[in-house]
């Protein structure tokens, strides 16, 4: 499987045979605007634009949102550890400043911001649409996102979500924010799928 930084151009991507899934299944679940239209009414409020500018700021007011989360359809902003993602707080000028200093530009997807206990988010491995999970219990509604998100045809990825709501999809990222997994069981779960 890839490991390493984010890859956003196909000609960046290994070319490799012997790696679980190629650019196209990588680029799927790496971005929100290809993987959301399938999970649409199972994730959080989202809506696609191309800039940044008024008509976003009637967007978000028009749909009563508070507040809104900010991507650049696949990453968002960290500065000095501070999120700078988030309307009103960071205005839409100084967001967009700081998207044009990352390696890649494209649409921007514009969340609602809501409320999310950290401690039920978990990270769901997704290996040939078999979910896994260290304590393997998977909610209906992960079930549900594999089945809408077959389309895409993608071997290796994750996905993160609570009970109730898919947060977001990544291409296959191998790492564990939480540590839980035991190596050990981590390689069992490929090694079932895969070899």
């Amino acid at each position: 499987m890839y490991r390493g930084p984010t890859i956003w151009k196909e000609e960046k991507y290994p070319q490799n045979s012997k790696l679980i899934q190629g650019w196209a299944e990588y680029r799927s679940a790496l971005f929100m605007s290809i993987y959301y239209p399938y999970i649409e009414d199972l994730s959080i409020p989202t809506f696609f634009c191309n800039d940044l500018d008024d008509a976003t700021e009637r967007e978000i007011i028009s749909r009563g949102w508070e507040s809104a989360f900010v991507k650049n359809d696949v990453s968002s902003i960290i500065e000095k550890g501070q999120i700078k993602s988030l309307w009103p707080e960071t205005p839409f000028n100084e967001m967009k400043a700081l998207f044009e200093q990352l390696p890649f530009t494209g649409t921007f997807s514009v969340r609602k911001k809501i409320k999310l206990k950290l401690y039920e988010e978990e990270r769901y491995w997704i290996l040939n649409n078999h979910p896994y999970h260290y304590t393997a219990i998977i909610p209906p509604i992960v079930y549900e996102a594999i089945d809408r998100l077959r389309p895409i045809n993608n071997h290796y990825y994750v996905i993160d979500a609570t009970p109730h709501v898919i947060v977001e999809v990544n291409p296959g990222e191998s790492s564990d924010r939480y540590i839980e997994n035991i190596p050990a069981i981590f390689a069992t779960w490929f090694k079932n799928e895969f070899l």
